[in-house]
């Protein structure tokens, strides 16, 4: 039987995810609507993502496919949150 519930590890992720999108992303999502050509400079974009940056495994060694899977899909899971924040910003 396949189980489409997300692990614990995820749901959490999506949970702090969402917390962003709400609380730095969709109060200013308007104003930025309202001035789509100007770039959001009160918004740091790169400390606010949380995403953390994994260093390449010596000797070429790759991860397992289900940790792989699992963090792919960590991935969607995070961008769709930020998307419900704003997917301008």
């Amino acid at each position: 039987m396949i189980d489409f519930e997300l692990s614990e590890g995820i749901q959490t992720q999506r949970q702090m995810v969402h917390a962003v999108a709400s609380r730095r992303m969709r109060p200013i999502a308007r104003e930025y609507d309202e001035r789509e050509h100007e770039k959001p400079w009160d918004f740091p974009q790169h400390d606010v993502a949380g995403v953390e940056r994994e260093p390449g495994l010596p000797g070429g060694e790759k991860k397992p496919k289900e940790e792989r899977a699992e963090r792919n899909l960590s991935i969607c899971v995070s961008i769709e949150e930020l998307s419900w924040g704003d997917a301008g910003l």
